[in-house]
């Protein structure tokens, strides 16, 4: 009982919850002595969104539709086929200014890990996607992945290191594809970005296989999940920036 009471207060007295707390006394205060509705909509409407946001409420809302969708369509164990490449999409880099240090994020990395995984078994070559980041003038992502890669025996590893969003990975890997003669890949991503993955490798006319790599989240809940707390709002951003994405890439006819 008491480290169930040390953990609510824990969620509530640190980041983010100490945000929705201040808020709430804020929409509180706003409903007793504002003469405005408006702004009580307003400040009411920021302690729903921190609700969702910060705890496993926004999982179930932003995050689980997008990865109950990957599972449904990941064909690795059912269609296990020999002679095809195996396509990783970049999924950023972790840069240390001072030390002059690039690494792959650890979304990137277990992505490219799962790539990895088939390629022994398949004996095809892996392609990292990923070049260098808009606003960055460092070494591209699929360099910082080669790194990695030398860390494993008997690895074919080609770098495309162009691209800069998932819809230019669909574009390059589409030129790699017709310059190399092969017909189908395994296309691998994290099960949060396979929606808008596939949406664009539909689009462009890429035969695929989806491999999922990893989740954000685990989709067993416990109650406090439901409280304020940093791995929810990482995933439920996470998520965000996804279903922005499609709504984005939809208007622009990329998917």
């Amino acid at each position: 009982m008491l480290l169930a009471v040390e953990k609510i207060v824990s969620s509530f007295v640190t980041l983010p919850g100490i945000f929705l707390m201040l808020n709430i006394i804020i929409f509180i205060y706003l409903l007793k002595v504002s003469w405005s509705n408006i702004i009580k909509i307003i400040s009411g409407f920021t302690v729903l969104l921190m609700i969702i946001t910060f705890t496993g409420i926004g999982l179930h809302i932003l995050v689980f539709p997008l990865e109950n969708y990957a599972t449904n369509i990941d064909g690795f164990n059912e269609n296990k086929i020999e002679g095809i490449p195996i396509v990783v999409l970049g999924g950023g880099i972790n840069y240390n200014v001072t030390q002059n240090i690039s690494e792959l994020s650890s979304i990137s990395r277990d992505r490219l890990i799962k790539g990895i995984l088939i390629s022994k078994d398949n004996n095809m070559p892996l392609i990292y996607s990923g070049g260098i980041g808009i606003g960055y003038e460092d070494k591209g992502e699929s360099e910082i992945a080669l790194n990695f890669v030398n860390n494993f025996k008997d690895i074919e590893f080609i770098q495309e290191n162009e691209a800069r969003t998932t819809y230019e990975n669909g574009l390059k890997i589409k030129d790699w594809l017709s310059e190399n003669d092969y017909k189908k890949i395994y296309l691998v991503t994290s099960a949060i970005h396979m929606r808008r993955a596939k949406g664009v490798f539909d689009n462009i006319g890429i035969n695929y296989i989806p491999v999922v790599s990893n989740y954000t989240s685990s989709h067993k809940l416990s109650w406090l999940d439901y409280l304020p707390n940093r791995g929810s709002l990482d995933a439920n951003m996470q998520a965000v920036h996804e279903w922005v994405g499609l709504i984005w890439y939809k208007i622009n006819n990329r998917i």
